[in-house]
């Protein structure tokens, strides 16, 4: 793979542009993040330092990198380099994402990112596989130090680290690359499920209307529900040109059983296949357009041979629409769920996933970025670059950084450490010594933000209220308390803080950490620790 890539650089001079203002960052927020996170303080314990700050090479992979040539040297280092790929992504699929990444992990690492001296920034374009594989066998070659890859994958994998994605990744690895992936935000649009006939037709046993699973289009008035529906099972293996014998079709139907969509590739063992129609991967795809209203993906058995071992797993990908049965505790794809990668989840996205098995992500972090002009936008990719940048501040100061070293400088959490006393807080469970948490099915959006933080919503002999494992006042960047047992709330207009004892909004909701005296009742914990990114 030594020459597939055909390098394209794009580094300049840093003699050139200095008359450009230091201030071309794309956020409006990105110095509070700065500040927030800690990392002013531990960039200035690099710069004091009496040795020189090593370069850090760090590799970003993503699917597009549109509007790139224009921000080196502005707010992309001097040291960037985009790398293709073998294979041209579609005109179509062009994305800036790739370099939102770069801008976050340039601007994080420093005020001024295209004065970052210490930085160097390689880009590889990886729409593909044939991408992926190229830019992995690449970045070992260069010696990069840290890979962000704020993406997953829909399928690849077997649901526990396997599969010929990870294999790729685990290569990186071994090489000694610090891998930082983003959790993925399909937390509230993955359903898993084993894999018994329903007896009807040879559709599977689903436990909806139908033998299916939901899904509701809530689209506005004049406009639809574009999504993307991945059925993938099992039988990945490890090399990515071995296939399978097992096979299952995917349908999306209306609430009369008419088929919208339907994907029935037929699955093959051959390793050279290439027909029309068959795939030797385990994996189904479709997309549409949907009016509002309710549908049912339906998955039938065509092979009619696997095994009680044998898994499934849909997650669906689009705007508009609500899946009543997603598994939010089983929602981490392809890569994320490798072993020896830092998984990093989004605590002010109700969409970061997670696996409660694997016991993912290791790290939360926040994920809030305001553009220029406004538009917000969240989610673990933002998280993964943050958690990326500080990795690279830290790998300037000690090259031997690796994975257990960085998770070790971050503040833990446990269910199973308290802070505050009950006394202070003036509240306590009710009938018991431990807080049994309660459901909100219809919770509005600022309160499943703290839900998808680790959040359980408990009833107080004050009313109700949400518990933390950790400090909640991390939640936000902007928090500032005036006395320890100030009430930390979350509200429609963000987390904000009030005296104790004192009036807050009637729909904003306290949130506190696991106090000193009692915690959860047993049974009631999903994640047991991790860590936040702060310093």
């Amino acid at each position: 793979m030594g020459g597939s890539f055909g390098f394209v650089s794009l580094a300049l001079s840093l003699f050139l542009s200095l008359s450009a203002s230091a201030d071309n960052s794309p956020f409006k927020n990105l110095e509070e993040l700065r500040r927030g996170l800690g990392l002013d303080s531990l960039a200035a314990s690099s710069s004091s330092s009496s040795r020189s700050p090593r370069i850090v090479k760090v590799a970003i992979l993503d699917k597009g990198f549109q509007g790139l040539e224009k921000e080196i040297n502005r707010s992309l280092p001097a040291r960037t380099a985009y790398l293709p790929g073998p294979i041209k992504a579609p005109p179509e699929m062009a994305t800036d994402h790739g370099l939102r990444m770069a801008q976050m992990v340039a601007g994080l690492f420093s005020k001024d990112a295209r004065r970052s001296e210490g930085l160097e920034l390689r880009l590889y374009n990886v729409f593909g596989f044939s991408n992926f594989q190229a830019a992995i066998s690449d970045l070992i070659r260069q010696h990069v130090d840290i890979v962000l890859y704020s993406e997953v994958w829909e399928y690849g994998g077997n649901l526990d680290g396997q599969g010929f994605i990870n294999a790729e990744v685990d290569r990186a690895l071994a090489a000694g690359v610090l891998w930082i992936n983003a959790a993925g935000n399909f937390g509230s649009s993955t359903y898993n499920s084993e894999i018994h006939d329903s007896g009807e037709d040879n559709w599977i046993h689903l436990p909806e209307r139908n033998n299916g699973v939901r899904l509701i289009c809530k689209a506005p008035e004049g406009k639809k529900c574009p999504v993307k529906v991945v059925l993938s099972w099992n039988d990945f293996k490890d090399d990515s040109k071995e296939g399978t014998n097992k096979d299952l079709d995917l349908a999306l139907t209306d609430d009369l059983l008419n088929i919208v969509q339907s994907s029935a590739l037929k699955q093959s063992a051959d390793r050279n296949e290439n027909r029309p129609g068959f795939s030797k991967y385990p994996r189904e795809i479709i997309g549409a357009e949907l009016n509002s209203g309710t549908y049912y993906l339906r998955v039938k058995n065509s092979s009619r041979n696997f095994t009680t071992d044998d898994r499934m797993r849909i997650t669906v990908d689009g705007e508009n629409f609500e899946m009543p049965l997603a598994d939010h505790n089983e929602s981490l794809l392809v890569p994320a769920d490798n072993a020896g990668v830092i998984t990093v989840g989004a605590f002010d996205s109700d969409r970061s996933g997670r696996s409660v098995s694997l016991n993912k992500p290791e790290v939360l972090a926040p994920s809030s970025v305001f553009l220029n002009n406004g538009d917000e936008f969240r989610g673990s990719s933002n998280s993964a670059a943050f958690t990326a940048a500080a990795a690279a501040i830290l790998k300037s100061q000690d090259g031997s950084l690796d994975r257990s070293r960085f998770l070790s400088q971050l503040q833990g959490f446990s269910w199973a450490q308290g802070s505050l006393s009950l006394n202070w807080l003036h509240f306590a469970p009710v009938n018991g010594n431990c807080f049994q948490p309660r459901d909100w099915p219809e919770a509005p959006a600022y309160v499943k933000q703290m839900i998808a933080a680790g959040g359980k919503l408990v009833q107080t002999n004050r009313g109700y209220r949400m518990i933390v494992p950790f400090d909640p006042i991390i939640l936000q960047t902007d928090l500032v308390r005036q006395r320890p047992d100030d009430v930390i709330a979350s509200t429609p207009q963000g987390m904000k803080v009030f005296p104790r004892g004192g009036p807050i909004p009637q729909a904003a909701i306290e949130v506190f950490q696991r106090p000193l005296e009692t915690g959860l009742c047993q049974g009631s914990v999903n994640v047991v620790s991790g860590k936040i990114l702060g310093f």
